[in-house]
């Protein structure tokens, strides 16, 4: 069982925790702020951390930076310990992750 936190304590460490940085914004400087925040958590001995891939506020889905953007945080997303695409986009959908995936679910 993994259990999926915005902070660390010492009493986590060493029990499946696994610390996402939060809901963050969808930018270019947010992505270089990640890659730091992935190698000082490493360093800390935290093994299970992720980040929202693309940012999680909102941004047009159909803006060519965005695209870009979310392109090149699906590379640095590769090498993080979890893969985690998450965020609130425009148009807003069902909230249901589970039961909207955009085509026919079985």
């Amino acid at each position: 069982m993994v259990a999926n936190t915005k902070k660390e304590y010492p009493i986590t460490h060493g029990q499946n925790v696994a610390v996402w940085s939060g809901d963050i914004n969808s930018s270019r400087d947010e992505l270089l702020k990640q890659i730091k925040v992935a190698q000082n958590v490493a360093l800390s001995g935290i093994y299970w951390w992720t980040t929202d891939i693309g940012g999680y506020h909102p941004v047009g889905l159909d803006d060519n930076e965005f695209q870009e953007l979310v392109l090149r945080w699906f590379q640095f997303g590769a090498f993080c310990p979890l893969f985690r695409l998450h965020g609130k986009r425009d148009p807003p959908f069902p909230d249901n992750e589970c039961g909207f995936s955009g085509g026919h679910n079985e």
